[in-house]
């Protein structure tokens, strides 16, 4: 069970739970009746159902490049077969495709379906081919966390929930953005060795771990306008 927790990274998980949840309420101001807290709640899952096998697929195709990083975090092949980290991406997604199927039905909207279904093709994508692509895998993650919410937006659109923080929302969005892309690049700079035993290329491999560290600080300058903007 641990190892399978590991594998799906719960922590994240519960993160991402979290600022949904939060993001949700903070916007209310009524209390909605339990049939559209439902909807949402359907959402939560279905939207973590996605990050849960896109970690469990990153994992199968980054198991070279891990024995090298962070040998003594590796969790397939060594506690879980590497057979089994695909079927739990494939259940994970597919559970996900259906749930994002359920709400675009009901709430007249296949913006649910076809966003969980980019989201899915873009972690596979990610963690196969677009990882040999400089800065866009990045690009790729930050895009998707920078999703949520702006998925909490329509969502609340759909069930005819004023929303009395738009602007924050879409603040918020902009700041998991630029937040995650600097994160990402201080990743790259400690996966560095891993990385180029499979020939990715990241930002410190190709302009080295001092400019790699100063890219991520003028990304982060970057929540300096944002935030005047807000104001």
């Amino acid at each position: 069970m641990m190892a399978f927790l590991k594998l799906i990274r719960w922590s994240n998980l519960l993160m991402m739970v979290l600022t949904l949840v939060g993001a949700f309420y903070a916007n209310l101001c009524q209390v909605p009746n339990p049939s559209k807290l439902v909807f949402f709640g359907i959402l939560i899952v279905s939207i973590v159902s996605v990050a849960a096998g896109g970690y469990a697929i990153n994992d199968y195709f980054d198991l070279r490049s891990d024995r090298k990083n962070k040998q003594e975090k590796i969790v397939v092949g060594k506690h879980i077969k590497k057979r089994w980290a695909i079927i739990i991406h494939w259940s994970f997604s597919l559970l996900a495709l259906s749930l994002s199927a359920y709400l675009s039905y009901c709430l007249h909207s296949w913006l649910y379906l076809t966003v969980h279904l980019l989201a899915i093709l873009l972690l596979w994508y990610y963690s196969t081919i677009v990882k040999r692509v400089l800065v866009l895998p990045n690009v790729i993650i930050s895009f998707i966390i920078a999703t949520l919410p702006l998925l909490v937006i329509h969502v609340m659109h759909d069930l005819f929930l004023p929303i009395t923080h738009k602007t924050l929302l879409m603040f918020m969005s902009l700041f998991m953005f630029i937040l995650n892309m600097a994160r990402e690049i201080v990743k790259d700079v400690q996966d560095v060795e891993g990385d180029a035993l499979r020939a990715i290329k990241t930002v410190p491999l190709v302009f080295g771990r001092r400019n790699a560290y100063l890219l991520s600080a003028a990304i982060l300058l970057c929540l300096i306008p944002t935030y005047w903007w807000l104001k």
